[in-house]
């Protein structure tokens, strides 16, 4: 976003608008105007000064939260809607920091009312982030444990059953003249292999 476009909607010059980035101001408006009530105005001074366009804050988050689907269909949607609630959270969080306790019962009565947006925020979150996980496993980008360690244990159990024939199948190859020995020494190895891999020590 252009200064030019930034200053237009905070109210501000353009040469203001720059400085003020300069020092760490966002260049989103709604971040911009979170980051000028936290280090341009004094909340212990000026609060009473700012509550209309914090109620009015609080009323637009709520508006666009509500239209909000609350289960969506598709992953880049669940993403997405994910991030808004990430973004609305951190706003309502700071106001709610920001405002309650103070000694003017208007302002930490908006305070407490940002901050019961911030835990609504937060539900919804939580709710999101189940509903990502679902469409994961739908769309087979994640697995689930369960199905995981079952696919896990039968590759386990088809490598088992592989090493079991081998003795057999290389005694000859290992002592053409006393496949017998070679095949109880091959054995012997491969009992050892699997105690190793059971208890996770080394066999002596």
């Amino acid at each position: 976003m252009s200064y030019r476009i930034l200053a237009k909607q905070l109210g501000l010059s353009v040469a203001q608008t720059h400085k003020l980035t300069k020092r760490g101001m966002p260049q989103d408006p709604e971040a911009a105007r979170a980051w000028r009530r936290a280090h341009i105005v004094d909340p212990r001074s000026k609060q009473q000064t700012i509550l209309p366009e914090l109620r009015a804050d609080l009323s637009s988050i709520k508006e666009r939260i509500s239209i909000i689907p609350e289960r969506p269909d598709t992953l880049a949607e669940a993403e997405k809607i994910f991030l808004e609630l990430t973004f609305a959270c951190n706003v309502a969080a700071s106001r709610a920091k920001q405002l309650t306790g103070s000694r003017e019962p208007a302002v930490d009565e908006l305070g407490r009312r940002w901050s019961m947006l911030c835990a609504d925020l937060l539900r919804r979150k939580l709710e999101v982030v189940e509903r990502v996980q679902t469409l994961r496993v739908q769309s087979g980008e994640l697995v689930l444990f369960a199905e995981a360690r079952e696919t896990f244990v039968s590759f386990l159990q088809d490598i088992r059953r592989l090493a079991l024939s081998l003795p057999a199948s290389m005694a000859v190859r290992c002592n053409p003249t006393d496949p017998p020995l070679a095949q109880r020494a091959l054995d012997e190895w491969l009992r050892g292999f699997f105690r190793t891999l059971k208890t996770g020590e080394e066999a002596n």
